[in-house]
C-alpha cells in the first residue's frame, strides 16, 4: 500500500515537473494564476495536480484536511470541483503553513531551552 501511495505520488510529480512545478511558494502559485497565456480550464487541471501533491507528500497536515479538499459544496446542496483560484487559495494557505513551519533554531535558543529543561527536571527530583 505504501509502494502504491508513493507510485502516486511520484507519477503526479513527473507530470507537475513537466509543466515546471511544483510551486515551492505562495508566490509561485500567485503568478501563475495571472498569467494569461493559458485557459482557465487548463489552470484549474494544473491546480488541481498541485493540491494533489500537497495532499499526497504533506507531512505537516493530515490528507482529509479541509485545506485539501478538491471539491465544494453549493448552497443548493450540489457539489463542483474548484476553480483554479480556489485551487490557488488553498494551496498558498498550504505553502504559508509549511514555510511558517520550517524557521530555523538558533544555538542560543536552544541552549535556553536545555537550560530551562533540566533546571525544571532538576526541581522535581
Amino acid at each position: 500500500m505504501a509502494q502504491t501511495k508513493e507510485r502516486k505520488r511520484l507519477d503526479i510529480l513527473e507530470e507537475l515537473k513537466d509543466g515546471g512545478g511544483p510551486f515551492c511558494s505562495a508566490e509561485e502559485v500567485k503568478e501563475f494564476l495571472v498569467r494569461e497565456d493559458m485557459s482557465e480550464k487548463d489552470k484549474q487541471k494544473r491546480m488541481k495536480k498541485e493540491m494533489r501533491f500537497a495532499r499526497e507528500s504533506s507531512t505537516t497536515l493530515p490528507a482529509a484536511d479541509p485545506l485539501f479538499k478538491v471539491q465544494v459544496t453549493l448552497p443548493s446542496g450540489k457539489r463542483r470541483d474548484k476553480n483554479a483560484r480556489e485551487f490557488g487559495e488553498s494551496l498558498m494557505v498550504f505553502l504559508g503553513k509549511k514555510a511558517d513551519s520550517s524557521t530555523s533554531l538558533d544555538y542560543n535558543t536552544f541552549k535556553s531551552s536545555l537550560r530551562k529543561f533540566a533546571d525544571s527536571d532538576g526541581n522535581n527530583n
